[in-house]
Formats: C-alpha cells, structure tokens, sequence
C-alpha cells in the first residue's frame, strides 16, 4: 500500500498558545452549534472568560498542528484537552 500525502506530515504536539484562545472559542462555539443546531445566545465574550476560568485551570490542553490540510490548504490544527480528573 502506497503511502498518502497525510500519512508523510509531520505531527507537532504542544502546549496550547493562549494567544490562540480567541480561535479555539469560535471553533468551540462554532463545533458545539452545528453540532446541536441551536444557536448559542450567550455573548462569546461570556465563553471565552469561561474556557479562561473554568476549562484552562481544569484541563491540560495541547495544539496538534499536522501541517496544511490538502485540499483546501488551510491549516490543519486540532485542538484537545482532558479534564484533570481524567489525567491524575
């Protein structure tokens, strides 16, 4: 079997970037009302002081960047994070 494109990329996994909090809210929102079709009437500000309050001191969340994605050549990042009881 002849490797693909994504199987050659190179995966890079780090810490999250807290400059990047602002992108991974809209994702989180964006993921969480396609996901229920509902739009969310919270203000996004009202998210992102959440995920800064509640999610990043309780769970250890990691970038992982595989490149560029390649049809439509966007970024191909992927954000996860595990709830602290989860890890200990």
């Amino acid at each position: 079997m002849q490797p693909t494109r994504m199987n050659q990329l190179a995966i890079n996994i780090v810490d999250f970037d807290a400059a990047r909090t602002d992108e991974l809210v809209r994702l989180w929102r964006e993921s969480f009302e396609f996901g229920v079709g509902v739009v969310d009437p919270h203000p996004i500000e009202d998210q992102r002081e959440h995920f800064v309050r509640a999610r990043l001191r309780k769970a250890r969340i990691k970038t992982i960047a595989r490149g560029v994605e390649p049809n439509w050549q966007l970024d191909d990042v992927k954000y996860e994070w595990i709830a602290e009881d989860a890890v200990s």
